[in-house]
């Protein structure tokens, strides 16, 4: 009788132990990239509240390990739409707010004008946030733009962008206040590796030596 109950205790430690390591697993994968950009308003619906020449900015995080796309935006584009949502922050002229549950779309060679491009968007997205001239925001439109389209990939989202490769010769936009930008700069970069907390592996251990000191009391 013992020597079942110590066995299904053995069991049950190892589950746990295995619950442990795919947590590690997956914080020490994450990578986090985040897009940060500065641009120019060049048209806008609230002006008074936000001119055109204010300087806007904003920026947005997701994980490039994302594969699941919901739809294939434009098949004549080579283009995908990743499940990321992921939030979308902004700030002009002493205004912000944030829309959440955004996607991103990637074209690869859309056309020979426009190039590649990289967007994130999410219309009728839940909005956090001012108002702007008394309208709400629908939607964060930040678009770039590579007119070479040389610089993205759809099967993938991207772990690096080099700014240089960019043009940005096409607007983004707020909807709502009507508000349009051209993006000036922006930076690409990957969070350091989010690191295992000590607990987790001290935890661990604690499960490993439970296992060994049930097995030992089941082989006496």
């Amino acid at each position: 009788m013992l020597s079942m109950f110590n066995s299904k205790c053995g069991v049950m430690l190892v589950v746990l132990l295995a619950c442990v390591l795919a947590m590690v697993s997956t914080s020490a994968s994450a990578a986090p990239i985040t897009v940060n950009w500065t641009g120019t308003v060049t048209a806008t619906g609230v002006a008074g509240s936000v001119d055109i020449g204010d300087t806007i900015s904003g920026y947005y995080t997701y994980d490039d390990g994302t594969t699941v796309t919901t739809s294939v935006y434009n098949p004549a584009a080579d283009s995908n739409t990743f499940v990321t949502n992921h939030d979308s922050y902004f700030s002009v002229n002493g205004f912000s707010g944030y829309t959440t549950g955004n996607n991103i779309a990637v074209f690869n060679d859309f056309s020979v004008s426009t190039g590649d491009q990289f967007d994130t968007r999410g219309y009728g997205a839940p909005y956090f946030g001012d108002t702007i001239g008394g309208f709400s925001v629908t939607q964060i439109f930040v678009r770039f733009n590579d007119s070479t389209a040389t610089a993205l990939d759809t099967s993938a989202l991207p772990s690096f962008l080099d700014p240089a490769d960019f043009d940005n010769n096409l607007k983004s936009r707020i909807d709502g206040p009507g508000i349009q930008f051209q993006i000036d700069d922006f930076s690409f970069s990957e969070a350091s590796t989010v690191p295992v907390p000590a607990a987790a592996w001290l935890f661990g251990s604690g499960l490993l030596g439970l296992i060994g000191v049930a097995r030992r009391k089941t082989n006496s």
